[in-house]
């Protein structure tokens, strides 16, 4: 089974999916192939179709001038964009290595805690918070912050999406 290129009598070339099985006799001797041909036209459309809708979510989470971030079940970042590196100071790679627990300013733990356990558990489908940040060179800033999930199909929390806006300037 191999995909390849097919030119039509009419001259256009489709993109064909091609299957090909070895027929024999009973003395075990080559007598010839049987070949399927599919046209996978539609399917290599809606393909690039998702490659490209998928791209265009990621530029636009990655360039948003908020802060975004994707945390997994065990509560560490998976993925945060520039904006959210920006504001804490730390690279995606030395977030990937942490839980919001460890960026949050002591005071602000337990209440953060709690609002995703709710989360987690379904009590609420998404908050709202203002709390301190303890940034990478260890200064402190006020973030507001918006928390929401991403569910399976049973309705157990896959992801953790994160919104961070610097409200610093604000308090």
């Amino acid at each position: 089974l191999y995909e390849k290129e097919y030119k039509r009598k009419d001259g256009r070339i489709i993109p064909i999916e091609l299957q090909t099985y070895l027929i024999k006799d009973d003395q075990n001797c080559h007598r010839g192939y049987w070949a399927f041909i599919r046209d996978i036209s539609i399917r290599k459309k809606m393909d690039a179709e998702q490659r490209e809708n998928e791209e265009r979510i990621k530029a636009i989470v990655m360039n948003a001038p908020i802060g975004i971030a994707v945390c997994g079940k065990d509560k560490y970042f998976i993925s945060a964009n520039e904006s959210f590196c920006k504001i804490l100071g730390f690279s995606e790679d030395e977030l990937q290595k942490m839980t919001f627990k460890d960026i949050t300013h002591g005071d602000d733990i337990n209440e953060s805690n709690r609002l995703i356990q709710d989360l987690i558990n379904g009590k609420v489908t998404y908050f709202t918070l203002e709390k301190r940040y303890i940034k990478n060179d260890k200064s402190m800033i006020f973030g507001k912050v918006i928390v929401s999930t991403i569910r399976d199909p049973q309705g157990s929390p896959n992801y953790i999406i994160v919104e961070l806006e610097d409200i610093t300037e604000h308090k």
